[in-house]
C-alpha cells in the first residue's frame, strides 16, 4: 500500500482492522459513560436586573433651601448605572464579601494552603468558574449567573448579590443627599421635640395658675370688681347723703354705714391675692399683669416653633424625595430560583463526542498502523524473525 490512499484504500484498512477500530471505540464510549455518571454535578441559579432611570419629576419643584443646598449636586454627566453596577459586584471587596459568607476556601479545596495565597485563589476562582456578570448594552440588562456543585448555594450566592449590591447603594451612594436628608431630620426633630416640650409648659402653666383662658377669666374678674366699685361708690354716695339728713344715731345711717364697710372689704379682697371671693378657677387679680407676661411669652415661643416646623417639615419631605431619587437603584426581573436540571456534565453530548473522537482516532491509528507495516515492512519481518529464533533457541536448551 502507497502512501497516496484513495478512499477505496482507507475503507480496505478500516475493514481490515476492524476489530481494533470498534475495540477502540468501545473502551472510550464506556469510559466517557463512566466519567459522565462519576463526574460532579454542577447547578446554575440566574437573576435579572435593571437600573431603574432618573426620575426628573423633582426638577421643577422650587425647594428652597433644598435648591440651595443642592444647586451644585445635580449637575455633570452621569454614569451608566448597569456598567457601574457590574464594577461593584465585580470588585474584590464584593467577592471578598461572597466568599467569606459561604465559606468558599473549603468548598475549592483551598484550606491546607496559606491563608493569603488560599484566599487569593478563591477570589480567582470565584470570578472565574462560579459567577458570570455581564450587561446589554442595548437593555441594560444585568445578568448575574452562579454556577456551583449545590443548587441551594447557587441560588444563595446569586440572591446575595442582590441584596449586597442594595445595601451598599442604600449606604455609599447618594452621600450629598443622605447628609441633607440627615440634617433636616435633626432639625425637624428637634424642633418637634421643642414644640412638645413648650406644649407641655403651657399646660403646665394653665394647670398651676388656673389660667384656661386668660382673656375672659380677665374680663370676668374685672367685671367682678368693677360692679362691686360701682355698688361702693353708689353706697357711699347714699351714705353722705342721709349724714346731711339723719342724726349721728340715726338706724338708717348706720345700716348705710354697715352696707358701705362691706362693700370695701369686698374690694380689699378682691384685691388682695387670697380672696375668697374669686373662684378657684380664675387667677388673682393682682397677678393678672404677670401671668399675662408669662403666658404671652410662653405662647410666643410656641407659635416661632410651630412656623419653624412648619417651614422645616416640607424641607424635609423634599429633602427624602431627593435622596431617593440621587440614590441608583435596580428593580429585579427574574429572581434566582433553584435549579431544576443541571448545567454540567451534559451526559449525553460528552458521551456522543467521546465516542465520535475515539471513533476517528482509531481510523487514524489503523491507518498509521497499516502504513509502518508496509512501509517497515522488512524490518518488521526481521524483528519478528529474531524473536522467533531466540524463542527456538530456549525451546531447544
Amino acid at each position: 500500500m502507497t502512501q497516496d490512499m484513495g478512499i477505496f484504500d482507507l475503507l480496505y484498512v478500516l475493514a481490515k482492522r476492524r476489530s481494533f477500530v470498534i475495540a477502540f471505540t468501545l473502551l472510550a464510549a464506556m469510559g466517557a459513560i463512566v466519567y459522565a455518571l462519576v463526574v460532579d454535578k454542577y447547578w446554575v441559579s440566574k437573576a435579572v436586573i435593571v437600573p431603574i432611570a432618573d426620575n426628573n419629576a423633582l426638577s421643577g419643584l422650587d425647594t428652597g433651601m433644598l435648591g440651595m443646598v443642592t444647586s451644585g449636586l445635580l449637575g455633570g454627566t452621569q454614569s451608566d448605572p448597569a456598567v457601574e453596577f457590574v464594577s461593584i459586584m465585580q470588585s474584590r471587596t464584593f467577592r471578598e464579601k461572597v466568599i467569606d459568607k459561604f465559606n468558599l476556601i473549603p468548598y475549592f479545596k483551598l484550606e491546607k494552603k496559606p491563608r493569603d495565597i488560599a484566599r487569593e485563589l478563591a477570589v480567582y476562582e470565584l470570578a472565574h468558574g462560579v459567577t458570570r456578570i455581564n450587561t446589554d448594552p442595548e437593555s441594560k440588562l444585568i445578568t448575574i449567573r452562579v454556577e456551583t456543585r449545590d443548587k441551594l448555594m447557587s441560588r444563595d450566592i446569586a440572591r446575595f448579590y442582590i441584596d449586597e449590591l442594595q445595601s451598599y447603594l442604600k449606604t455609599n451612594r447618594g452621600s450629598k443627599s443622605r447628609l441633607q436628608r440627615q440634617f433636616l431630620e435633626g432639625q425637624v426633630n428637634s424642633t418637634k421635640a421643642e414644640i412638645d416640650s413648650l406644649a407641655v409648659a403651657v399646660k403646665d402653666f394653665q394647670t398651676r395658675n388656673r389660667t384656661i383662658g386668660l382673656d375672659e377669666q380677665t374680663t370676668a374678674l374685672v367685671e367682678l370688681y368693677s360692679q362691686n366699685i360701682s355698688e361702693y361708690y353708689k353706697s357711699d354716695i347714699e351714705y353722705e347723703v342721709a349724714k346731711t339728713q339723719y342724726g349721728a344715731d340715726s338706724p338708717i345711717l348706720e345700716e348705710l354705714a354697715r352696707r358701705r364697710n362691706i362693700l370695701a372689704g369686698k374690694i380689699r379682697e378682691l384685691e388682695n391675692s387670697n380672696s375668697a371671693l374669686v373662684p378657684k378657677y380664675m387667677p388673682q387679680i393682682d397677678r393678672i399683669p404677670g401671668l399675662a407676661l408669662q403666658f404671652a411669652q410662653l405662647k410666643l415661643n410656641l407659635e416661632i416653633k410651630q412656623k419653624v416646623y412648619e417651614y422645616l417639615y416640607p424641607q424635609y419631605e423634599l429633602a427624602k424625595l431627593e435622596e431617593l431619587r440621587d440614590m441608583p437603584s435596580f428593580d429585579i426581573m427574574d429572581s434566582p430560583s433553584l435549579a431544576g436540571m443541571r448545567s454540567k456534565p451534559r451526559r449525553a453530548i460528552l458521551v456522543a463526542v467521546a465516542t465520535f473522537a475515539a471513533f476517528l482516532l482509531a481510523c487514524l491509528l489503523a491507518v498509521v498502523l497499516e502504513n509502518l507495516k508496509v512501509i517497515h515492512k522488512d524490518k518488521v519481518d526481521r524483528i519478528r524473525s529474531a524473536f522467533q529464533r531466540k524463542r527456538a533457541g530456549k525451546d531447544q536448551t
